[in-house]
């Protein structure tokens, strides 16, 4: 037996409790069942926590993450 199905969601990235939108540094993908959130450049104010949330009719899922580091002063000579 074999069984196939189509589920339609909404996903959504947030930091903290701000909805995210795609920048120049920012990147959301989604392949197949594969969501990802690139952030390019790190930078202090990137630190916080994430959240994926995808909704449909049937419910909700989430999944956390903590970014979290130290920044590093450039040295200009």
């Amino acid at each position: 037996m074999m069984c196939f199905f189509f589920c339609v969601f909404q996903l959504l990235w947030y930091q903290d409790t701000l909805l995210l939108d795609p920048t120049d540094r920012r990147k959301m993908e989604s392949r197949g069942n594969k969501h990802t959130l690139n952030i390019r450049n790190v930078q202090g104010s990137d630190f916080g926590n994430y959240s994926c949330v995808a909704d449909n009719s049937l419910g909700r899922a989430k999944k956390y993450m903590e970014l979290s580091g130290r920044t590093i002063k450039q040295l200009v000579s």
